[in-house]
C-alpha cells in the first residue's frame, strides 16, 4: 500500500468514525510530533509555524 493510499484511508476512517473534537485532538498530536521532528532536524522556522497551529487548535479544543 502506498503512502497516498494510507493517507486516504486514514482521512476516510477519521471522517467516518470520529467526531470533530476527536479529529482535532488527533491533528494536534500529529502537528506536535511533526513540529518536534522538524525542530530536531534543524527546520526551526517551519517547526515554529506548526507549533503555532497546534497551540491554536489546542485553544479551540479547550473552548469546545
Amino acid at each position: 500500500m502506498t503512502q497516498e493510499e494510507i493517507k486516504n484511508q486514514f482521512i476516510q476512517y477519521a471522517e467516518d468514525n470520529m467526531n470533530n473534537l476527536t479529529i482535532l485532538e488527533g491533528i494536534k498530536e500529529l502537528l506536535d510530533n511533526v513540529s518536534n521532528e522538524l525542530y530536531y532536524d534543524g527546520y526551526v522556522a517551519t517547526s515554529n509555524k506548526l507549533a503555532t497551529c497546534s497551540l491554536e487548535i489546542g485553544r479551540i479544543i479547550e473552548n469546545d
